[in-house]
């Protein structure tokens, strides 16, 4: 956890101004220190996940923003209990739908989604490329039995 911001949490209302109110958050409430220039990518990755849980799940939509200083985290949760599009949604929105996935796999370093009790997450992790300090996992040296 990054040393300058603590976690930041959001809840939007099922409304079509959801992904603006998120785009808002996330520029208002992302680490300063270490987005660098992550933050219009971070800001557009939002946008996205939000725009899909409006699309593909139920509301309310909650948005969580974590410095890890290696690397932002964004976490996006409803209540819906399927994950992005199981469900799927017919016509064009499901082709809006499966374009902002798309977006999130290429933008970010790492994503997925996960069910939760009560419904389903989408996240995604963004490499701020700086170095992690005491944030960064120190490497365990391997040793080879009979050794040390």
């Amino acid at each position: 956890m990054c040393d300058l911001t603590q976690d930041q949490v959001a809840t939007f209302p099922h409304s079509l101004l959801a992904p603006a109110f998120a785009r808002s958050f996330v520029r208002d409430h992302a680490c300063p220190a270490h987005t660098n220039g992550a933050r219009d990518d971070l800001v557009l990755l939002a946008s996205e996940l939000v725009t899909a849980s409006l699309l593909d799940g139920r509301p309310p939509v909650t948005v969580r923003l974590a410095c890890r200083t290696t690397d932002l985290e964004l976490r996006v949760a409803d209540t819906d209990a399927g994950l992005p599009g199981e469900q799927g949604t017919p016509g064009s929105l499901a082709i809006g739908f499966a374009l902002g996935l798309v977006i999130v796999e290429k933008l970010s370093s790492a994503w997925g989604s996960t069910t939760r009790p009560a419904g389903q997450e989408t996240w995604c992790r963004l490499s701020t490329g700086l170095p992690g300090g005491r944030d960064r996992p120190r490497p365990i040296a391997a040793t080879r039995p009979g050794e040390g």
